[in-house]
């Protein structure tokens, strides 16, 4: 595949800056689970350089995790990958965990790109004379959950999809639709590490050992007492809780904005997909990696609504929640 980003006039166009990005071009290898776990690890470390010693050092230190961003930029007749890190910075220590997170076979290279080139795919073939002629979609990607707390359980491992030749690494399912999608995608994931929140699981386990883990337990215990010591009274899913949250590591967690926007032009071609369709096709990417009370969901946009997350991929916004669900 080639490595120019696909023309169209209606995909965001920011402000015309320049930034550096590690653009990687896959192959054919695939990647060790193990090896991903590792230098996803070295991902949560990262960071800056900038000496933070002495007083000024540290008054200017910010406890802010850097943002990776992560772009997908193609459609049926090209795909690139790129990748950057804000504040810039660290873009240092972060190619060094993608060399080391990918196989050798993987090619890098450092680019310098306007954003606007990029999101957009400016392009010298852009016919002035094509006109949109569908709406712009756009899909953010939510957790939904059984509990509010549940998002401290366990979607489905990575080595799983690589236990069965039946089974699809999820972003196979992402990559494939953009190589179908007759109109531009740009697919943006942000990644920023999570603090340490060992104290939320630790608290979340004793109540659901103790059985408070939902109001009417806890009214339940205020009444008749708690559980007798030895006494089974948790339910599958509560056993399957625990089981699950013995699985988290609460020290190296990400937390994760996941949205993408489709374009209105289908260069050359005439075709009966719609932007819309792309999303939907989109919005199921992820369904392989739910498990029992934790589920990701793609929420399709067209509208107003679509042009919002237009303007946060823009600016690579970094949303707080998005969750849906839960209780």
């Amino acid at each position: 595949m080639t490595q120019t980003p696909p023309p169209s006039e209606t995909l965001p166009v920011p402000a015309d800056s320049t930034d550096t990005y590690i653009r990687i071009q896959p192959a054919t290898t695939p990647l060790d689970p193990d090896n991903v776990e590792t230098h996803v690890r070295r991902l949560h470390r990262l960071d800056s350089p900038t000496d933070s010693t002495g007083f000024l050092g540290g008054l200017f230190q910010s406890d802010e995790p850097p943002t990776l961003e992560w772009l997908l930029v193609g459609n049926q007749d090209e795909l690139s990958y790129y990748v950057r890190s804000v504040p810039s910075d660290t873009l240092e220590a972060l190619e060094g965990a993608l060399r080391g997170l990918f196989p050798t076979a993987y090619a890098f290279e450092r680019v310098q790109l306007s954003r606007a080139h990029l999101l957009s795919g400016e392009s010298a073939s852009q016919s002035a004379e094509t006109a949109p002629s569908e709406a712009p979609a756009a899909i953010e990607y939510e957790r939904h959950t059984s509990h509010r707390r549940d998002w401290q359980t366990c979607l489905t491992p990575v080595a799983h999809f690589y236990e069965s030749e039946q089974t699809h690494l999820p972003l196979t399912s992402v990559t494939e639709t953009i190589a179908n999608s007759p109109y531009p995608v740009v697919f943006q994931t942000l990644i920023r590490a999570k603090p340490d929140w060992s104290p939320e699981l630790e608290t979340r386990r004793l109540a659901l050992e103790e059985g408070t883990d939902t109001l009417g337990g806890t009214l339940t215990n205020a009444i008749f007492g708690p559980p007798e010591e030895g006494v089974d009274h948790l339910t599958a899913s509560d056993e399957q809780r625990l089981r699950e949250l013995t699985e988290r590591d609460p020290r190296h967690s990400f937390e994760i904005n996941c949205r993408a926007v489709v374009g209105t032009e289908a260069p050359g071609e005439t075709t009966s997909a719609s932007p819309t369709a792309v999303t939907r096709d989109l919005a199921t990417a992820f369904t392989h990696l739910n498990r029992t009370t934790y589920e990701l969901a793609g929420r399709v946009l067209t509208g107003e609504a679509a042009l919002d997350i237009h303007k946060d991929i823009e600016a690579a916004d970094f949303r707080e929640n998005t969750r849906n669900g839960g209780s």
